[in-house]
């Protein structure tokens, strides 16, 4: 039996999938559904006094500095870059 490889276009690869599932649970956490609380995992933006780009929108999140190594690889390092670069509307 072959395949038709116009079959494996519908597919999504592992990585596609893990980052999907990675930018719906940011979503997830910062609107308040389910029992986690937004600021435990991640600091918005939007809070701090000085303006910047990135804290244009109020929904993107800031990068804290990592205290060991072994922080860079947390759920909540990871997601930073790839949701603030989400458009707005999408985040709301």
């Amino acid at each position: 039996m072959k395949k038709d490889s116009r079959s494996w276009n519908l597919h999504t690869t592992l990585e596609e999938r893990r980052h999907r599932a990675h930018m719906v649970q940011t979503f997830k956490i910062l609107q308040g559904i389910g029992r986690k609380k937004s600021d435990t995992w991640f600091a918005m933006a939007g809070d701090s006094d000085r303006l910047t780009r990135s804290a244009a929108d109020p929904l993107n999140i800031k990068l804290l500095p990592a205290r060991l190594d072994l922080g860079r690889n947390f759920f909540s390092h990871r997601v930073i870059s790839d949701w603030n670069k989400v458009p707005a509307d999408i985040k709301r």
